[in-house]
């Protein structure tokens, strides 16, 4: 049988620039037990399952195969919407290039805004 939990948290932990030592972390999962989830060697117990999926922004549906969404969660929909229209000309249009990126490429913007910000003055 196809172990798609295992699959799911490897592909995760991929997308999210982390290791099995990272996750290990967040949860308090053994990183040996991280890696026979990977492999395919055990599935997580409920409790456990739902650290890793909330350790790396997802859901428990996902990591299992059940559903093909990453995450159900839209930070847009439950925000306060006045203070998006407090926010400078452009931010919206910013906002919305990194809701369409990738995880890495996301990284990658943050990086470089911090770099731009490093640069000011």
């Amino acid at each position: 049988m196809e172990n798609k939990c295992g699959q799911n948290i490897k592909k995760r932990l991929h997308e999210l620039d982390m290791s099995q030592a990272d996750l290990s972390r967040k949860t308090g999962i053994s990183t040996a037990t991280i890696s026979q989830y990977v492999s395919g060697k055990y599935f997580p117990a409920q409790d456990r399952l739902e650290l890793i999926a909330n350790a790396l922004n997802t859901t428990p549906a996902y990591l299992m195969g059940w559903s093909e969404k990453v995450n159900d969660y839209d930070p847009l929909k439950d925000a306060n919407w006045d203070v998006f229209f407090k926010l400078p000309d452009g931010s919206i249009e910013i906002i919305n290039y990194y809701k369409a990126l990738d995880p890495s490429r996301r990284k990658q913007l943050k990086e470089y805004a911090k770099f731009l910000l490093s640069q000011k003055g």
